[in-house]
């Protein structure tokens, strides 16, 4: 499934970036309910194996034998690493985790990011954007009071899923500015984690007994997670990492909406104008960044 325009300005990357915040918002928001009994691997392989099929229509038609068949082979499994431990860490964050404190220990991705992308593809970051990311970061202070965050041995695995995930975004950025096959990329996207957790699954003993709305409460989970790593690869198609990086705050507004309706749980005045803060910083980067694409 081609999708000519993707990319080509950033008010349209900025679209893909939104429905990644949606989806990969919802997904988050299911894993947060899912049951404790269904083990972990369970979850991993079925998000997967789902994600897989589900990227079908985008990676479709690429032959499974070509997957190495590529002089950037290595760049293409150390991305599948990233991604591996970025999926394992991220969803058990937003499991173990209450969700607000995830949410918020989330917030360290653009950092990650920012940092990698200035030492390795030696992205330089305006001033319009520096200024941007501290409205939005004093936004996410507004919106969750850090001193009201609980800190144990667990609130380590957001942060440590975001240092994989922006180091996932870095090389998959590397990759298309070499012009790996983008359906190779999409198809890698699932089979190296799919591999990993397999193994994992074969060496463990696990309880696979699972009824008919578990299975598919994980397949819709899986859905979502794939289509949400979709989006994001198509944003990252022709936007900087650093342009991408904002979006993170973004999807913070995003899945405390979600989690007021799915959950009642009320949002606060402060959590309001925090997530206005965060959008509006939002808007006026990606209206920035279009200003300067035009004037040049």
């Amino acid at each position: 499934m081609a999708f000519k325009w993707a990319g080509q300005t950033q008010v349209r990357s900025s679209i893909f970036l939104c429905l990644w915040s949606l989806t990969f918002s919802l997904a988050m928001v299911m894993t947060k309910s899912l049951s404790k009994d269904i083990p972990q691997i369970v979850l991993m392989i079925s998000r997967a194996a789902v994600g897989l099929l589900a990227m079908l229509p985008f990676w479709y038609p690429f032959s499974v034998k070509k997957v190495f068949h590529t002089p950037h082979i290595a760049l293409l499994v150390l991305r599948g690493i990233f991604q591996t431990l970025a999926m394992v860490l991220g969803y058990a964050g937003y499991r173990y985790l209450p969700g607000e404190t995830a949410a918020f220990l989330g917030t360290s991705g653009p950092f990650f990011i920012l940092l990698l992308a200035r030492l390795f593809l030696k992205e330089s970051l305006d001033t319009a954007h520096w200024i941007v990311m501290i409205m939005a970061y004093g936004g996410v202070l507004c919106v969750l009071n850090p001193f009201d965050v609980r800190f144990s041995a667990y609130t380590l695995i957001p942060i440590f899923a975001n240092v994989c995930m922006a180091s996932s975004i870095i090389v998959t950025r590397k990759l298309v500015l070499v012009a790996e096959d983008k359906k190779r990329m999409l198809f890698a996207n699932s089979f190296f984690p799919l591999i990993f957790f397999s193994l994992v699954g074969i060496c463990i003993t696990v309880s696979w007994k699972l009824n008919g709305f578990e299975w598919r409460y994980l397949a819709t989970i899986g859905t979502l997670g794939a289509l949400s790593a979709v989006f994001h690869f198509y944003a990252l198609q022709r936007s900087s990492a650093a342009f991408v990086a904002i979006f993170d705050y973004f999807r913070l507004v995003v899945f405390l909406i979600l989690n007021y309706f799915v959950y009642a749980e009320p949002m606060r005045t402060n959590a309001w104008i925090g997530g206005g803060i965060i959008v509006s910083a939002t808007l006026i980067y990606v209206m920035l960044k279009q200003k300067q694409k035009r004037s040049a």
